[in-house]
């Protein structure tokens, strides 16, 4: 009997854990923002400049224009250059399309060790509470 009990208790949990697992694709109704909301860089301190895309998602299409406000901040010691810059500060998914890229400039020489970048994307169009995604970038020398 108590053999049953164990058995029921240990599918349930073991289901209950495979049904909170989040797969980066179940995302909130009319969400808008980054795809995913963490990445790795791998870099390598003898290039001077490279570029990193980062795409952009909507969940639904819609029949106009949809823009996003990008703004990000490293880990960065004051008076220094920063380790990237945004090619855009704001981001457009055209009519009728579910997601852009944009490209962010990272420059590795710059990149203090176990520095991260965080990116934040801020729907446009919605007044009333927009819900803002985070992306983190963290970097990792090769």
């Amino acid at each position: 009997m108590t053999k049953n009990y164990l058995t029921a208790t240990a599918s349930l949990l073991l289901s209950l854990c495979l049904a909170s697992c989040n797969n980066d694709k179940d995302y909130p109704v009319n969400y808008v923002g980054f795809e995913h909301n963490s990445q790795e860089y791998h870099y390598d301190k003898n290039i001077r400049e490279d570029v990193l895309e980062v795409k952009i998602i909507a969940v639904d299409k819609e029949k106009k224009d949809r823009i996003v406000r990008l703004s990000g901040s490293s880990t960065e010691v004051p008076g220094e250059p920063s380790c990237f810059q945004l090619t855009e500060k704001q981001v457009t998914i055209k009519a009728d399309q579910k997601s852009a890229t944009t490209r962010i400039k990272i420059f590795p020489n710059h990149i203090l060790k176990n520095s991260t970048l965080r990116l934040t994307c801020t729907p446009q169009w919605k007044e009333n509470d927009p819900k803002q995604s985070l992306l983190v970038i963290k970097f990792t020398p090769k």
